[in-house]
């Protein structure tokens, strides 16, 4: 008789994990669409939407001078241009201040070899007085690659102590290059 009790609870478990097991394949299945779905691209969207969004411009605070330059130089077979040299107290997107003010240069940068060039800006770059002080830059924004073909784009920031003439600056890399301001 215990013999006979054991046999008929077993269909009823079998069945049990079976639909146990459909019920947790369909709810898978059905997280994996959810998933899936959220991470299309939506149509007729721009899908350089989030990358905008991700990327706001800073702000000058308390501007000092601006100059247009379009200067350019040459180190290590890459083609930097300073396109834009500016002064101001602060900018919305530096957090640590070594200075009262801050001289921020814009650079394009490219590569015309076929080769990446590493450039060590922290380490090279110079912002130069008209006295022959060196400032070393705070802040920077370009890439210390710069792969083949490539272009990019970027500033350095320089802290100094007092509103500065731009135009008597000059930008060194290295001992070899150099762009003047003036």
């Amino acid at each position: 008789m215990s013999d006979d009790f054991k046999d008929e609870g077993y269909p009823q478990r079998r069945e049990l994990w079976i639909t146990l097991g459909i019920v947790v394949l369909v709810m898978l299945i059905v997280l994996v669409g959810l998933m899936a779905y959220s991470h299309l691209p939506r149509a007729g969207g721009n899908s350089n939407d989030a990358l905008t969004a991700l990327t706001p411009t800073p702000a000058q605070n308390n501007p000092i001078a601006s100059i247009e330059l379009n200067r350019s130089f040459s180190y290590s077979g890459v083609n930097l241009t300073v396109t834009r040299v500016g002064e101001a107290g602060s900018y919305s997107d530096d957090q640590k201040h070594q200075g009262k003010y801050v001289v921020r240069v814009y650079l394009d940068v490219q590569n015309p070899g076929e080769s990446p060039v590493g450039i060590d800006y922290q380490a090279l770059a110079r912002l130069v007085l008209p006295d022959g002080t060196q400032i070393a830059p705070q802040l920077i924004t370009i890439p210390p690659v710069v792969l083949p073909g490539q272009k990019q784009t970027g500033y350095i920031d320089f802290p100094v102590n007092q509103q500065l003439d731009l135009s008597t600056l000059s930008l060194h890399l290295g001992k070899k290059a150099q762009v003047l301001f003036s």
